[in-house]
């Protein structure tokens, strides 16, 4: 829905869905001329697609689907479904972004062998754990895949929060199990230091190459639940971890301040860990 600036109304409602479950931890963005786009996980075998969408059939077990819909909400200017024979589910509310283009651009987890990613990808097969991650591009015409590619590591990969570089280039955060995660000769951390370290990894615009991936962490469980790019190519990353350890330097709390008790606190809704992360890379000349 869209609600008026000062909250006296609401403008337009709409619902989006099949006759299977949506997840409702639905990202939205919108473009410079008020499209509205969404990103969500699908066990529907009957959302509304449009013509020369991507994928218009469900694949089974759990599909992403990527969405827009016009600037008053009465029309879906396309919709299609995202994923393999596995699952796809991590669809969280920061996991799509926006170029200055409106291509559209997904985070997401996969365990589908079968994804179909694109010539040239950097990573074109699982790597051998749980779920790798999966980024994928959608045109902003028709939500066509414009590109495709798989990021692990042999244990398992969840992404949390992508941004998206004026030239293209590709910012995600996550976590991971795996000592094999992709690293980059210049990653601040070369080995993984707990059972799930933070990621921070930057994606060529053509998906061909990563340009910089570090983990993050210490001796607790760590997770980069979302980052951000700033206009002069500083990194951001902010996340969570449930116990001390986690690498400092000019911090404004410098202990850890409780909570989270060695594992990752779950309940109904998802799951949370003891302190707020929060670090900053300043950029350096390529």
């Amino acid at each position: 829905m869209k609600i008026a600036s000062d909250g006296s109304r609401v403008h337009w409602a709409t619902w989006l869905g099949g006759s299977g479950p949506e997840v409702p931890n639905c990202g939205i963005r919108t473009d410079s001329e008020r499209n509205v786009y969404l990103n969500f996980t699908t066990r529907s075998d009957d959302v509304p697609t449009t013509d020369q969408a991507h994928d218009r059939t469900y694949n089974g077990q759990g599909d992403a689907f990527i969405a827009k819909l016009s600037p008053d909400g009465s029309q879906l200017l396309f919709g299609t479904y995202f994923g393999g024979s596995g699952i796809e589910e991590g669809n969280s509310t920061h996991n799509i972004n926006l170029d200055s283009k409106g291509n559209a651009y997904l985070a997401t987890w996969t365990t589908s062998d079968d994804l179909p990613v694109t010539q040239g990808a950097f990573q074109t097969e699982l790597a051998g754990g749980a779920n790798d991650v999966a980024i994928a591009k959608f045109s902003t015409e028709t939500g066509a895949l414009m590109a495709c590619t798989l990021v692990g590591g042999s244990g398992d990969e969840e992404p949390d929060g992508i941004e998206v570089h004026s030239n293209g280039d590709v910012l995600f955060a996550g976590k991971t199990s795996s000592d094999d995660y992709p690293l980059t000769e210049t990653a601040i951390q070369s080995q993984r230091s707990s059972q799930h370290d933070a990621t921070l990894t930057v994606l060529s615009a053509d998906f061909s190459r990563l340009k910089f991936s570090s983990f993050f962490g210490g001796p607790s469980y760590d997770y980069g639940r979302a980052c951000y790019l700033d206009q002069h190519g500083n990194l951001y990353l902010t996340g969570s971890t449930n116990g001390p350890g986690w690498p400092l330097r000019q911090a404004a709390q410098p202990r850890f301040g409780g909570g989270g008790g060695g594992k990752e606190l779950c309940y109904e809704g998802g799951c949370f860990a003891g302190d707020v992360i929060l670090l900053k890379l300043q950029r350096q000349p390529e």
